[in-house]
């Protein structure tokens, strides 16, 4: 497998810490934009990459999205000289903040995937050279055709994700306005939307266990793990093991 240069945003996360630790494991070069260094430093040790691995492999940028400088030196390609990384993975998410109607909970920051993607996409636009794979992490339920969840977790997602969804949302449809554009006027060369089921914390299972299918069609399942989701972005995106490479979006539980 020929080495990759990634960008990650949203790597504290658990579904993109766990791929940018298989990424590490694998030997890609990875860049990184977080907030705190020292938690995405003790999340990577934590899943068993070492300091020198860390060190020769990895590039971290403290800041925000929302900073045109910090994700502009995320994006450029570590150790590879001018150019932009191959792949660029978000899973970019807001923190949750309740209101005072319990079954309407908001986001401290309720446009933060939309705006982040847009960021992305401004900056690779300003910075040129060879366009990446583009790779997100959205939500199931927020289907434009069918249900997309099970009948069973239809008061979740629509009553108390209404906020959420409408980023996540919003966020898809920038994505695929991005790619009706010019071949010569986008900022991504393709595009993978992945939409997992309800997160949970369990452990790496195997890529046969997780049920994939498209958006129109999709897997009904319950839950699926960030280490799965995880796993299935590393094995998809960075090592192109699986048929779902990109261009479309796709539904994973399992």
């Amino acid at each position: 497998m020929s080495k990759r240069t990634i960008a990650y945003f949203g790597a504290t996360g658990g579904s993109v810490a766990a791929s940018l630790a298989l990424a590490l494991q694998n030997g890609h070069l990875c860049s990184v934009l977080v907030r705190t260094e020292a938690k995405l430093r003790a999340l990577v040790r934590e899943r068993g990459i070492s300091d020198e691995r860390i060190a020769s492999h990895l590039t971290i940028v403290t800041g925000s999205v929302k900073d045109p400088a910090a994700v502009a030196q995320t994006l450029q390609a570590p150790s590879k000289g001018a150019g932009t990384v191959d792949v660029v993975i978000s899973g970019i998410g807001g923190k949750p903040r309740f209101t005072p109607d319990p079954l309407r909970p908001t986001l401290e920051d309720p446009t933060i995937c939309q705006d982040a993607t847009r960021m992305i996409f401004d900056t690779l636009r300003s910075l040129g050279g060879p366009k990446p794979h583009f790779v997100v992490i959205s939500t199931i339920g927020v289907n434009q055709i069918g249900r997309g969840i099970p009948i069973a977790m239809t008061p979740l997602y629509h009553w108390l994700l209404t906020i959420p969804h409408q980023d996540v949302r919003e966020m898809e449809t920038m994505v695929m306005a991005e790619m009706e554009k010019p071949a010569l006027q986008r900022a991504i060369r393709s595009y993978l939307v992945v939409r997992p089921s309800l997160l949970t914390d369990g452990e790496m299972t195997s890529m046969d266990r997780i049920r994939v299918a498209s958006d129109i069609n999709p897997q009904f399942g319950y839950t699926i793990s960030r280490n799965d989701v995880g796993m299935w972005l590393f094995e998809t995106a960075v090592r192109g093991t699986s048929a779902h490479t990109g261009g479309r979006i796709v539904t994973i539980t399992g």
